[in-house]
């Protein structure tokens, strides 16, 4: 006799309307362009998350960084650009992890420091093979 086994997927809406289990991780440092980007892994897939309190850990002013779901993506045009003034900044999104990298400004390779949030859903990483990457908008 067969059993079947239900498990939560990408499409399943309840797991995305509930209270998301929450992630912190603090004290980050983004790599500087040119070297590999700082990858998060989440252990469940996103509902959302938020970055806040990125700064240039130099002088405490202004650091923009790189946010991307790919290696590929942060390191070539497939990216969303932050900057101090701009956080705190949620972005909801189905994720297994999310890529940072310092910005370049000026021809200076510059680091960022700060913080995520993210609420997480009950759906397993594996779900999302690569995170996305290869996707189209992605890298």
């Amino acid at each position: 006799m067969a059993t079947f086994q239900y498990k939560n997927g990408l499409g399943h809406a309840a797991a995305y309307q509930v209270s998301g289990r929450p992630f912190v991780t603090g004290g980050l440092f983004s790599n500087r362009l040119g070297e590999e980007p700082l990858e998060i892994k989440f252990p469940n897939v996103t509902k959302s998350i938020t970055f806040s309190d990125w700064v240039d850990p130099a002088d405490g002013q202004n650091a923009i960084m790189r946010i991307g779901f790919s290696a590929a993506g942060v390191t070539g045009s497939n990216y969303l650009s932050l900057g101090t003034t701009q956080v705190p900044v949620t972005i909801d999104v189905k994720a297994s992890s999310v890529f940072i990298l310092g910005s370049d400004i000026m021809g200076a390779g510059l680091r960022a420091q700060g913080s995520i949030y993210a609420s997480l859903t009950s759906i397993e990483t594996g779900s999302i093979p690569n995170n996305w990457s290869g996707s189209a908008g992605i890298g």
